[in-house]
Formats: structure tokens, sequence, C-alpha cells
């Protein structure tokens, strides 16, 4: 044990803060009676030293070389070491309560370092590890009833075209169809200002399920982030998959831009007639998997202008928790 937490200090300092709450958490660590003294000493010899993991990796630390076969391929008790130090690395990240992007890029480095551990056990010891915490994921997802452009948080997500182009057609689309209100494309423009379109002019577009992202000007918002909707047919196109990515892709350029709040709206199941109920499962599914094992985006809200569609995405987080 004390090789895999000298193997994961470096998390301690990635972010170029050794912060009381990450010493707590590694004194704990320490402490368990399971580790021997001599141990404890090595690990505190290696505090003081700050290896990179890199330097750590030039080591036989996470090699376990008298139980490899003859193959040379790793051992059993090597899978379980570099899973144990994955493990502690995310228990150190998460210590002071947030995890930044140089931990989070460490923490995927480790991981690609270590031959026995997949991307889905990655996935998988960071959800076990926020469960571990008693971090409650559905406390920080919301659903309401309002106006995207009006939500005072980090970020609001637009569901646009490929073009990323607010159409004037939109308002004309809005009237024929009975409806009193413009499509959120053409609302967040409003609201925003003319400075979002020449913006949006410089993209060159985005393909359907990808995601850019923009300042938000005159919104409460700092940021807008543009995701292009698929337009429903019948599922004949792959829709489930691209509404997924629309999600996902958002997501991450969130998490890239440091965001903390975001706010999405019912996208797809306005003028592109993606089933309502199918949509909120796709929407709320993709959430929650990856609040599962990312800590810095600290709430996302659903914004549901009309009652149905509010009621839809409450049934789906009740079926999805």
């Amino acid at each position: 044990m004390g090789d895999v937490l000298i193997a994961a200090l470096p998390m301690a300092w990635a972010d170029g803060t050794f912060s009381t709450e990450e010493k707590d958490a590694l004194h704990r660590m320490l402490m368990n009676p399971a580790i021997l003294q001599k141990d404890r000493e090595r690990v505190y010899s290696f505090i003081d030293s700050q290896q990179s993991f890199d330097e750590i990796l030039k080591t036989d630390l996470l090699l376990d070389r008298k139980n490899r076969n003859t193959s040379d391929r790793p051992s059993k008790q090597e899978e379980v070491k570099h899973r144990l130090l994955l493990c502690v690395a995310w228990e150190i990240a998460k210590a002071d309560g947030t995890i930044s992007q140089e931990e989070i890029a460490l923490h995927d480095r480790m991981a690609k370092a270590l031959p026995t551990v997949t991307p889905e056990a990655v996935r998988e010891i960071r959800r076990l590890v926020a469960l571990e915490s008693g971090v409650d994921i559905k406390q920080r997802i919301s659903i309401v009833k309002g106006d995207i452009t009006e939500q005072s948080v980090d970020a609001i997500v637009n569901s646009a075209d490929t073009t990323l182009l607010v159409k004037k057609s939109n308002r004309l689309l809005a009237w024929f169809a009975g409806r009193e209100r413009p499509t959120v494309d053409s609302a967040i423009h409003d609201a925003a200002g003319s400075e979002l379109l020449k913006e949006c002019k410089t993209l060159n577009g985005c393909a359907v399920g990808e995601a850019k992202i923009t300042q938000g000007y005159n919104l409460p918002s700092q940021w807008v982030i543009h995701t292009a909707s698929p337009v429903w047919n019948n599922g004949s196109a792959q829709e489930d998959l691209r509404l997924s990515q629309c999600y996902h892709n958002s997501l991450n350029l969130a998490q890239q831009h440091s965001i903390r709040t975001i706010a999405f709206p019912a996208i797809g199941t306005g003028s592109y007639q993606f089933p309502l109920e199918k949509a909120a499962k796709i929407a709320i599914s993709e959430v929650k998997e990856f609040l599962d094992f990312n800590f810095n985006l600290e709430h996302i809200t659903f914004v549901c202008f009309e009652e149905e569609v509010y009621q839809s995405y409450c049934n789906a987080i009740e079926e999805c928790f």
C-alpha cells in the first residue's frame, strides 16, 4: 500500500497547491492500521521531494516483477495495485471539494500509463469514489419551468442548427406552428444582442451532435454553448445517438472552460420534433453518467418553457434515479 500512496502523491500538487484538505485526506489514509510504520515514513519522505508522476513512472513502484509470469504480462497483484492507485489519486483530487482540469488531466494520464486498467474501469472507479463520499448526484440536477435566457448560470446551451446562424424564418415557423414564442435559438440571439451572431459567423458551423462555445454578451450567463440538434426522422438516422452526443459534447466543452453551472433547454423537441419522452430520458441519462465521475460541474438545470415538457423531464429524472 505504501507504493500505491507514493505513486498517487503527484495528484496532491497537480494544480500547484497542496491544500489543507488534501493533506488531511492523505493523513487519514496513512493512519489506516493496515499501513506499516516504515511505509508511512517512506510516504512522508516522498512528500518532501514532491516528485512528478513521470519521475515515479521511471521507478519500479508500479511494477510487480516478482509475480509476473513468463510472458512478462502484468500480474494480478499489479492490476490490483493500479486500480488502488487510481482510487487513491481520485480521492486526493476531490478532497478540497473541486477537481481542477490539471487533476483530471493527471488522472487520465495515470490511467493511460497503466496497461491493466480500461477506460470503463476508470469511469467506474470515479463513480464509486463519489458514492463512497456520499455525493448525491440527484441534488446537482434541477428541472424548472421558465425562460432559459433569464437563467443566472455560467453557461446556457443553445439548440441550434448546423449553420449556427439564427434564421429570421424561425419566427414565421413559430407563428405557423401556432406558438406564441420564437425558437430557443431565436430567443437566445434576441436576448444576447447582435454581437452573438457576429461571433457565431466566425465558427464555421457545427456538425450535428457537436458543440461550440461563444460569449454570452447581454445574457446573464457568461457563455453560450451551441449544439446542433438532430432532426427527428422516425429514428432512421441515429437520432438517439446524435442527441446523446449533443449533451455529452456540451458537457465536455463546459468542463474545458471551467464552467460550474449550466442550463439546458429541451434540445430537439421543438421544431425538430424529437419525441419528448425519449428526448427527456436521453438528456437525464447523459447528465447522470457525466456527473457520476465529474465533480467540477456543480449544478445542471433543465429549463422547460411549457408544462408538458416540465412533466416529461420530472418523470424522466424519477425513472433514471
